[in-house]
């Protein structure tokens, strides 16, 4: 593969909010390589204390819902709704440092309005962010490589986006450069058109002729015979 840097490998990391996964391109062949976890980390808004005045400071206003006196997870609606609010918060976080999630008459006839920093966004997923780190760390060993050795860092997935997910990776590569070329929420399409040309046998002029990918199923299976062996 050509890379910004020369000939060398690159790694992809697929960061959304339902799921995750990484692959190594290397000899003209892409691996995706298998998560032990199965279950992604996911981005989410999480409450903050249980005693009032700190909540109310994290909440910034006043007015914030009291979970002992407001029970949502019987409310689908707005469940819905709070969660469709946080995902547009959380994008705006993103590209400013603070943002308002208002939503009228969200439950009970209550007007719901908190204020969220970018600060505190990224303190109350630093155990997210860093379980990120720890499954790129499982990538390179699965792949038997080395961070040294990867030439370009390839983000895809709309959770790339965040701030503090870039900064970390930069961190762990070394202050390496990501690559950007490509828009994050766009890179699935790109690859899949890739793989519909290799498919229908169209090479690119020659340009994707080689290229092989590799899927593998992303839990650890196993099975289990009489006796328990």
């Amino acid at each position: 593969m050509t890379t910004s840097q020369g000939e060398g490998p690159a790694i992809g990391i697929d960061l959304g909010t339902t799921y995750s996964c990484m692959a190594v391109w290397r000899d003209d062949r892409v691996e995706v390589i298998a998560n032990e976890q199965g279950q992604p980390p996911h981005v989410v808004l999480r409450r903050l204390h249980r005693r009032q005045e700190p909540r109310r400071q994290g909440c910034g206003e006043p007015g914030c819902l009291e979970p002992r006196q407001y029970h949502l997870r019987s409310d689908n609606r707005a469940l819905r709704r709070l969660r469709t609010a946080c995902e547009r918060a959380k994008r705006l976080l993103s590209y400013t440092v603070q943002t308002t999630i208002e939503i009228d008459s969200l439950h009970g006839g209550v007007d719901f309005s908190t204020t969220i920093s970018r600060a505190l966004f990224e303190k109350l997923n630093r155990n997210y962010f860093s379980e990120c780190i720890e499954a790129l760390k499982k990538c390179l060993r699965g792949a038997k490589m080395d961070k040294s050795s990867i030439h370009d860092v390839v983000l895809v997935g709309g959770s790339t986006h965040i701030p503090k997910v870039q900064d970390l990776l930069k961190e762990f590569f070394d202050g390496k450069a990501l690559c950007r070329k490509v828009n994050p929420e766009e890179a699935v399409a790109y690859g899949a058109a890739i793989q519909a040309s290799i498919l229908n046998g169209d090479t690119g002029d020659g340009m994707m002729q080689d290229a092989l990918l590799l899927e593998v199923t992303p839990l650890s299976l196993g099975v289990e015979t009489i006796g328990g062996v």
